[in-house]
């Protein structure tokens, strides 16, 4: 946290402080706390995919799938062509639990 404050202070790019607590965050699984990191982080650097991957995967674990349905399809969207692993074996397995739990979700509904 103190990176984040004197990186502040200096007026210094904050967003890899946040990107890297949001996932120190989900690595602890304070999963709301990792949403809040990535948000500030992708404010400021709207185009580095790894914290719309990072905002799914927490959201995911909150049970917002259709927000991380988005996160996700937006780290797709920004994601270098030539992604590599682990990125590019944990995206598509995310979105694929995010369409499972929709269609679950749906279903659902639809027996109401």
């Amino acid at each position: 946290m103190q990176a984040i404050y004197w990186a502040g202070v200096q007026k210094q790019p904050q967003a890899v402080f946040y990107t890297n607590l949001g996932w120190l965050y989900i690595n602890w699984e304070k999963y709301s706390d990792a949403v809040e990191s990535f948000f500030s982080a992708a404010k400021e650097s709207p185009e580095y995919f790894r914290n719309y991957w990072g905002l799914g995967k927490a959201q995911i674990a909150l049970g917002q799938f259709h927000k991380a349905e988005n996160a996700l399809y937006k780290a797709f969207e920004k994601a270098p062509e030539d992604l590599k692993p682990p990125a590019s074996d944990e995206i598509p397995e995310l979105l694929r639990q995010c369409k499972n739990e929709l269609n679950k979700i749906g279903s659902n509904d639809k027996e109401a």
